[in-house]
């Protein structure tokens, strides 16, 4: 069995635990649509940064990745904030509950960038591509019922 073979199977296995946490938990949710394409111009900048840093300065690549997460994590609390759950009471508290939050899916996001690039040696694009998918999903549960539920 090869690395990428092992990669493909761990990320199925997840993909249909995600999908069917989404199915129930967000059908029919316009927060979730919104968040979800804020969550793709975030993650697209964070992609776009990581991808500067990484493939064309040469910054190695979990560097690169808590710099473009820290971009991301940022940009799209600012954007959920004003424009899809409309609450910005209490703005710093909210803001560090988004970044803790936006924290463990950095450190989510580099165990699984060191496991199958550092470890397996897989590619550092298909991988952060992956886990921009994976933890998107879970950081939106965590953030609709922590950071932005009703004070």
């Amino acid at each position: 069995v090869n690395h990428f073979t092992l990669f493909f199977w761990f990320t199925l296995v997840h993909m249909e635990k995600i999908k069917r946490i989404t199915k129930r938990e967000f059908k029919n949710n316009q927060q979730f649509i919104v968040y979800a394409l804020i969550g793709v111009i975030s993650g697209g900048l964070d992609f776009f940064i990581f991808f500067t840093l990484n493939q064309i300065l040469g910054l190695y690549y979990l560097w690169a990745n808590i710099i473009s997460s820290t971009v991301g994590i940022s940009n799209s609390f600012a954007c959920n904030t004003f424009f899809n759950f409309r609450i910005s009471d209490f703005f710093g508290r909210r803001f560090l509950y988004f970044y803790t939050i936006g924290i463990i899916g950095l450190l989510l996001s580099s165990g699984l960038l060191y496991l199958f690039v550092g470890l397996l040696g897989l590619s550092p694009l298909i991988t952060k591509i992956c886990t921009l998918i994976a933890i998107g999903l879970a950081l939106f549960t965590l953030n609709k019922h922590i950071t932005f539920r009703k004070q």
